[in-house]
């Protein structure tokens, strides 16, 4: 059975099935051999020390001799500790372990996904962009940056509906990335029909396309987590995603394309979208490659933090079941401790799955 970390009560042994994410060896200050483990539940990863009993030293070849590898799934007891601080938990792994052989139990039980239909949400950020066409029948001079925007969305579907939108912050699963943006799509339309002066065909492509460098710059492994690629530490995806939206544009000039083929994009329209991806972020000491200076590009920093800070709460509550405090501060949302009032539980019954 998987017990989630957060499901886990402190001082008791935690019977539970993990997979291991990593594993290396380490020496404590006493240089005696230990190893630590980077273990996964299908929701959160806990790094954990494991020593050898007694006297005996462990690393992680012996562990091998057992079968304890990377990507090994295992049966084991987990005890919560609380921490000195009174902050927060140590989690500590009992020697006595044993490879799964439950065969209910595989990799796949570990996929940490977006509680969506990911092609569903893909679709609707399609129609929203289509919506929004100042151009639809292709007569004009220029063509639409909504036409580009669907070009790009499409020509990258299947990795955009399959990627993380981060590595620890927000929407960090499989599918989180069409998640995170079929949510922001749906607040672009309507934050236009509160400020009517906006551009609505700006808004919504700035929108669906802020984050698609991350499907570049993040490789998402098989049960949701996900790591920097040499792209995403050089380039960061803001720039990368300019660079895919710029390369897309510059090929409709080449004929690649036989809808629009031939017809290049108004500049003034292409470098206010590019200028929304550049400036996302809203501060230079958030990553933003510059800060917003059309009204399009502020109301598409501030839908960005509504959409990740909502997930925030969303995260935070799911584990903390019928709990009124959580445990830890949050670092995304200011380092505050999260509260989950009596109300919000009764009004969101099915919400509380630790309950």
């Amino acid at each position: 059975m998987i017990v989630k970390f957060y499901e886990m009560q402190p001082n008791v042994v935690n019977r539970t099935t993990l997979y291991v994410e990593d594993l290396y060896n380490a020496k404590a200050k006493n240089n005696k051999d230990y190893v630590k483990l980077v273990l996964y539940d299908g929701y959160s990863e806990k790094t954990i020390n494991m020593f050898g009993d007694g006297q005996e030293p462990l690393t992680k070849e012996i562990l091998a001799e057992r079968g304890f590898v990377k990507g090994a799934i295992i049966n084991c007891g987990i005890i919560l500790k609380p921490k000195d601080t009174g902050e927060g938990y140590f989690y500590n792994i009992e020697t006595n372990w044993s490879i799964n052989t439950d065969p209910g139990i595989t990799k796949e039980s570990f996929a940490h996904r977006a509680p969506i239909i990911v092609e569903d949400a893909f679709d609707e950020i399609i129609n929203a962009v289509k919506s929004v066409d100042s151009d639809p029948e292709g007569e004009g001079v220029f063509q639409s940056i909504s036409r580009l925007t669907y070009l790009v969305l499409d020509e990258n579907k299947d990795a955009f509906i399959t990627s993380s939108a981060a590595i620890q912050m927000h929407h960090n699963c499989l599918g989180g990335l069409v998640y995170h943006t079929q949510r922001m799509v749906k607040l672009a339309v309507e934050i236009c029909n509160v400020y009517p002066s906006l551009d609505k065909e700006l808004m919504v492509c700035g929108t669906a396309l802020h984050d698609i460098g991350k499907i570049k710059c993040l490789e998402t492994h098989e049960h949701g987590t996900a790591d920097y690629t040499k792209r995403g530490l050089l380039y960061e995806h803001a720039l990368t995603g300019i660079m895919m939206v710029n390369k897309a544009a510059e090929e409709y000039k080449t004929n690649r394309f036989t809808a629009g083929a031939g017809k290049s994009f108004d500049n003034e329209k292409l470098y206010l979208l590019l200028h929304m991806i550049s400036a996302h972020h809203g501060k230079l000491e958030w990553g933003a490659i510059t800060t917003p200076s059309i009204p399009e590009a502020m109301a598409l920093h501030y839908i960005d933090m509504i959409d990740s800070r909502m997930y925030m709460f969303e995260d935070a509550y799911m584990v903390m079941g019928q709990d009124l405090l959580s445990n830890d501060r949050v670092y995304g949302l200011e380092n505050s401790y999260v509260y989950k009032s009596p109300i919000w539980n009764q009004n969101n019954p099915n919400n509380n799955q630790n309950s």
